[in-house]
């Protein structure tokens, strides 16, 4: 797993380094009504837990609580040339699994747990994803 520091930004351009995206994009949720395109950029918004930041907030016996905070990151797929999104499930939040690249087609997938078609027609492959200090949420877990 990719290790996270203040204000990263990570940019691929060829389909082999789309494991650095993955990396930092699985497991993570975000919210469709969040998506934009903006000057051909597709942008979605999406939470990180940071599990190397949690704080012990309360314990119970050999028990404690912690607290882990959950920062909002920027996916961008730029020079995009359409895209479509097909969302029969309304669930409004979503996880991502991983995002896929046809070199045939010029085309990015965002593939996801819950039913969900996202794709995008790019140009050519340039992927960003920028990890920001900003904390959105939090969540909490119990372990030992």
């Amino acid at each position: 797993m990719a290790v996270v520091n203040k204000m990263e930004k990570i940019t691929i351009y060829k389909p082999d380094e789309l494991n650095q995206i993955n990396d930092l994009i699985h497991d993570c949720f975000f919210d469709i009504d969040r998506i934009t395109v903006n000057n051909n950029t597709f942008i979605l918004y999406f939470t990180r837990y940071l599990e190397s930041r949690k704080k012990p907030v309360n314990r119970w016996f050999f028990f404690k609580q912690y607290e882990i905070p959950g920062l909002e990151c920027i996916l961008e797929i730029h020079e995009v040339k359409s895209y479509s999104i097909k969302d029969t499930q309304k669930v409004q939040f979503y996880d991502l699994n991983e995002l896929a690249f046809d070199q045939a087609t010029n085309m990015v997938k965002i593939r996801t747990e819950i039913p969900l078609s996202i794709e995008i027609e790019v140009l050519s492959l340039k992927i960003s994803v920028v990890i920001t200090d900003k904390i959105i949420s939090s969540k909490k877990v119990w372990g030992f």
